[in-house]
């Protein structure tokens, strides 16, 4: 009988290691209030990448799916998202809240990799407002772009960039973020700029300068409640 429940006990606890990091991969889908829309295009040397609620009615909701194909055109400044000939709904329209911007990734030296394209993307999302941008950049630190076969060593030639279409992957991440400029901690939650002494804690205001040369200074006694001489 104990053999029994020590088999049952542990299928329970099995089953409760299974099953938390499910509910807790749950919970965190539930409780995103953002979504992070970004594809690479290696030609261009381009990260392209836009935010949007979660929210379907919300003002600034952009319908692109997760991993449906999308033709970009960059130019210049404007980069222009559409969807692809072979996506399942081509009668869908994007809506005018996908507002996607086409980062740049090359280095100062004109080479590409992992970490010029994390660093491209956190220069733009300071760029574009953004202040509390940990969140999304978790994220795309998370991905390959710039990796392997997508590298460029300083010295290579590297490829000339295009601003003609290109037809890419978009990846759709939900997270817990805020818009520009609303994205920091509350104003009541940040250090105070000069944090004194806790109340009680700091100089007596009877405390005057430390001159021991004074008879009236509030040294050490002597036992018989009197000031040393």
């Amino acid at each position: 009988m104990r053999a029994r429940w020590t088999t049952v006990g542990a299928l329970l606890a099995l089953a409760a290691l299974i099953a938390l990091p499910a509910m807790a991969e749950e919970a965190e889908t539930d409780s995103a209030d953002r979504a992070l829309i970004h594809s690479y295009n290696p030609d261009a040397m381009q990260l392209l990448w836009a935010t949007s609620s979660v929210d379907e009615d919300a003002d600034d909701y952009c319908n692109v799916e997760n991993g449906d194909s999308y033709t970009s055109e960059v130019d210049g400044e404007e980069v222009t998202v559409t969807l692809d000939e072979d996506a399942l709904d081509e009668e869908e329209e994007l809506a005018e809240a996908c507002d996607f911007t086409a980062t740049d990734v090359t280095g100062p030296q004109g080479q590409v990799n992992h970490g010029t394209v994390v660093s491209a993307f956190v220069h733009a999302l300071k760029a574009n407002g953004y202040t509390g941008i940990g969140c999304y950049v978790k994220l795309i630190a998370q991905t390959d772009y710039g990796k392997g076969d997508q590298q460029i060593r300083v010295g290579d030639d590297p490829p000339e960039a295009t601003e003609e279409e290109a037809d890419l992957d978009f990846t759709v991440d939900m997270t817990r973020c805020g818009k520009p400029d609303k994205a920091g901690p509350p104003d009541d939650k940040g250090k105070p700029d000069k944090a004194g002494p806790p109340e009680g804690k700091g100089k007596p205001s009877w405390a005057g300068p430390k001159d021991k040369s004074s008879g009236d200074h509030p040294g050490k006694g002597n036992g018989n409640g009197k000031g040393r001489p």
